[in-house]
């Protein structure tokens, strides 16, 4: 536990030694008096692009669990992933927003398919989002202004594609040799391999599902999509020169860094790496940094909402003719 502790703590201490880096290095009051300046009507529409993204994740969840024979209530898959918006606040990455969501149902059935969808969800989303950061790129090739950067970045984005080839190649067997076997054991290895043995029997019902895992992609593309234009929402709110499409070029470049599990919440690694691309495309280190500061000021009071819901909602595991059990 105490290193745990030690660990968040370093987290912590890294996402805001980046920040107060930042505000250091760029004009912190011009960013002040853009933020205090922006357009509230327009924020309040990113609060219903909020609401529809989260809307659009919870249809792709539910297009993957029910190949585990799983029909759940879409307002509750809504209701979860808001729940793990929330939990985002204060995990590293987005990883601990699934983390929250798989804990949160865990109880209403088993754990095992619920996590087999959580991570299929995932991959499709990476991948979506990876093709995207690719094409932005191509569209954009300044936001990468040196040949050992744009260099890197194709390397690196294909290297992520052959390593996520070769997984989803190898999983099939994988899981057919870890299904086959009896999960026999005893103490943590035994309960480890019983654990991976649910778990992939679990991830086999996907090998024949194209259409859920097609379906999975096309929604990632959607939710990826809105994510876009709430940042534009978020531009057209301070009065950035900014167009939708260089907002949807580097957009996908900050999610992409937001991955690594660094800090909490991607803080300071988010922030650090608008700044760096959006002034590959004209922006000042101040507009940079207040449209960062806005992102996550705005996202953090909407994603309260799942707060709510842990607080308030006394309502107990789900009956199995609500969360689609059999």
């Amino acid at each position: 536990m105490a290193m745990v502790s030690r660990k968040s703590g370093m987290k912590l201490l890294f996402g805001l030694g980046l920040v107060a880096l930042l505000l250091s290095w760029v004009d912190w009051r011009a960013g002040a008096r853009m933020l205090l300046a922006a357009n509230p009507w327009l924020l309040l529409v990113n609060g219903f692009l909020f609401l529809l993204a989260l809307w659009v994740a919870a249809l792709r969840w539910r297009v993957l669990l029910r190949p585990q024979g799983l029909n759940p209530a879409l307002g509750e898959l809504f209701k979860v992933y808001w729940i793990g918006a929330f939990a985002n606040n204060f995990l590293p990455s987005n990883i601990g927003g699934d983390l929250a969501r798989v804990g949160w149902v865990r109880h209403y059935r088993d754990t095992a398919a619920i996590l087999a969808s959580v991570v299929a969800e995932r991959t499709a989303g990476f991948f979506v989002l990876l093709a995207c950061a690719m094409a932005g790129v191509v569209a954009h090739p300044q936001l990468l202004p040196t040949g050992e950067l744009y260099a890197a970045f194709w390397a690196l984005a294909l290297l992520a594609l052959v390593v996520l080839g070769g997984v989803l190649a190898g999983a099939e067997p994988l899981a057919r040799r870890l299904a086959r076997s009896s999960g026999a054991g005893v103490g943590w290895r035994g309960k480890l391999v019983h654990g991976m043995t649910r778990l992939a029997k679990a991830a086999l019902c996907y090998r024949n599902r194209h259409a859920a895992l097609a379906g999975a992609c096309g929604f990632s593309l959607l939710y990826y999509l809105l994510g876009f234009a709430a940042q534009y929402t978020y531009a057209r709110a301070l009065h950035l020169p900014l167009t939708f499409w260089e907002v949807a070029a580097v957009t996908p470049l900050i999610y992409l860094i937001s991955l690594l599990p660094v800090s909490f919440n991607a803080l300071g690694i988010a922030e650090s790496a608008c700044v760096f691309f959006y002034l590959q495309v004209g922006l000042r280190g101040e507009e940079a940094l207040a449209l960062a500061f806005l992102a996550r000021f705005v996202q953090m009071v909407y994603s309260l909402g799942g707060g709510c819901f842990l607080l308030f909602d006394k309502s107990k595991p789900l009956p199995p003719d609500r969360f689609g059990g059999p």
